[in-house]
């Protein structure tokens, strides 16, 4: 049985291994009601470009635009979409590099299945938590506005949400 949160989320997956592809949208299709696919970066975009996503799972090496190109590119035009990238490789430079632009996550491959649909969960609930805390600090400091908060991608709104974390944790230290 699916849940409910689940079933509303929108996946897109990027791979151009053919059959990769189809066993993690076969993976995904039992948790997840929508599932699309894309075989490389460049199709991520046009799909991107006329519907809807909640997540983007990407590859990290592709032909025509790699992983790190596609959320590149993502980050720019769809700044606030949490992307999780596969990889054969986790320690080379361009996971690092994933990480500084903001992906989500990094799964290595062999990917496990209910590992790969708990972290697509908590990333579609990050944007709901950055939200609550962002209200939360809006009512010390009324004069921030959550729009312009919002408008940013999700890795600055987390680096001001850590700010203000660390913040509240020296008040809290002063105030014994």
């Amino acid at each position: 049985m699916k849940d409910l949160f689940a079933s509303s989320a929108t996946i897109l997956v990027v791979d151009d291994d053919q059959m990769l592809l189809s066993m993690i949208k076969s993976d995904l299709s039992e948790a997840f009601e929508s599932v699309l696919s894309a075989n490389n970066g460049l199709e991520a975009i046009k799909i991107l470009d006329t519907h809807a996503v909640d997540i983007v799972i990407t590859d990290q090496n592709m032909p025509e635009m790699s992983g790190i190109q596609l959320i590149q590119t993502m980050s720019k035009r769809f700044p606030h979409l949490p992307v999780i990238m596969l990889t054969g490789n986790g320690e080379d430079d361009e996971v690092l590099e994933a990480l500084e632009i903001g992906v989500f996550d990094i799964l290595d491959k062999p990917y496990r299945k209910q590992i790969l649909v708990n972290r697509i969960k908590n990333s579609l609930l990050l944007p709901q938590l950055v939200q609550l805390l962002w209200s939360s600090m809006c009512n010390e400091l009324p004069e921030k506005k959550i729009d312009e908060f919002l408008s940013k991608s999700v890795a600055e709104q987390l680096h001001v949400l850590s700010l203000y974390s660390t913040t509240l944790k020296i008040r809290a230290k002063i105030d014994r």
